[in-house]
């Protein structure tokens, strides 16, 4: 819900005045919005493993959202005939160069999952049965 509160109070009423359907910019901003959770690194998969005292590896999370993540922006056969009868504004095209800055300014976000399973893969990380726990959980 935030990220929809805080996208959509500016990503809407700009798509609007650029042309595009009320409701069209409202869906978009949505599922915008939703795939935040699933796309990794998601930070619902860190809390959910820490909230399971780490027996959940965050690497596993993180590849099991892998899959939906990629086919999530596959339209349907039905999305397909909508985009061809919607006749919707076109932007202006982004130059090569512009393009290039985008990429590298970027790059640091792309990194992040490679940094995240890098730290959190089985290599790096004792079996659950060597693990040391802090004094203070013991007595659980």
């Amino acid at each position: 819900m935030a990220d929809t509160a805080s996208i959509g109070s500016v990503m809407i009423p700009e798509m609007i005045k650029r042309g595009y359907p009320r409701v069209f910019a409202t869906n978009i901003t949505i599922c915008g919005s939703v795939q935040a959770i699933v796309l990794p690194p998601s930070h619902n998969s860190v809390i959910y493993s820490i909230a399971a005292g780490g027996t959940i590896s965050i690497a596993h999370l993180f590849m099991a959202g892998i899959f939906p993540a990629c086919f999530r922006p596959v339209p349907g056969r039905a999305g397909a005939d909508h985009r061809e009868e919607a006749q919707l504004p076109r932007g202006d095209p982004i130059s090569l160069r512009d393009s290039l800055k985008i990429a590298l300014d970027s790059i640091w976000g792309l990194v992040t999952i490679v940094i995240i399973l890098g730290a959190s893969s089985p290599a790096s990380s004792p079996p659950p049965s060597r693990r040391r726990w802090p004094a203070s959980t013991r007595s659980w």
